[in-house]
């Protein structure tokens, strides 16, 4: 009898260890795979009408002006060699009226704390750190250290950041200058 003309009766196929596949299970299969793409589709559809309510709203906002403040942040840099039992100071001129809002002090490795760095404020006061008199210099090793200020500011005052190298200088120790820097940002229009 010719295969194409048997009558099929029960058809199964059979795997590579003889065992059957239940169609049912196929089908099965294909059904959780189809059930999850139409989960899927309906999901980006409620995107996409989303998005189209977002593109109408922001439509009928373009009517609308808005007026952000201005925010030009200006980093104003000092850095210094300072030799061994010897102070430096660094006068940095404001370019800008506006608010001196962060500073960054770095301290070179190896330093042991023996290099200080200190900010004054327009009138001599001790911005970092901030304290009594007396008290004029930040000292670490090897990192970077922020400080968040609010100081208000007109072009053309001075800022100083004073340096401080407390080394032995009669050590004799080959390496003792120092090169701390310090950068200061100044925020116009605040």
């Amino acid at each position: 009898m010719d295969r194409r003309n048997s009558t099929g009766g029960d058809r199964r196929q059979r795997g590579g260890g003889g065992d059957s596949i239940n169609a049912q299970a196929i089908l099965d299969r294909f059904t959780s795979v189809d059930n999850l793409i139409e989960e899927t589709n309906d999901t980006l559809a409620d995107v996409a009408q989303t998005q189209v309510a977002i593109s109408e709203v922001l439509s009928e906002m373009s009517d609308v002006e808005l007026s952000l403040p201005s925010r030009n942040e200006l980093p104003l840099y000092s850095d210094v060699v300072v030799d061994a039992g010897e102070s430096e100071t660094h006068e940095v001129e404001m370019p800008k009226d506006g608010k001196l809002t962060k500073v960054w002090l770095t301290f070179p490795q190896g330093a042991n704390q023996s290099i200080g760095i200190g900010v004054e404020g327009v009138d001599g006061e001790s911005l970092i750190p901030f304290g009594p008199s007396g008290y004029n210099f930040i000292a670490l090793d090897g990192t970077s250290i922020d400080f968040d200020l609010d100081y208000r500011v007109q072009k053309g005052e001075t800022i100083t950041v004073n340096y401080v190298n407390n080394r032995d200088p009669d050590s004799d120790s080959d390496d003792l200058e120092a090169f701390p820097s310090a950068i200061l940002i100044v925020t116009e229009g605040v």
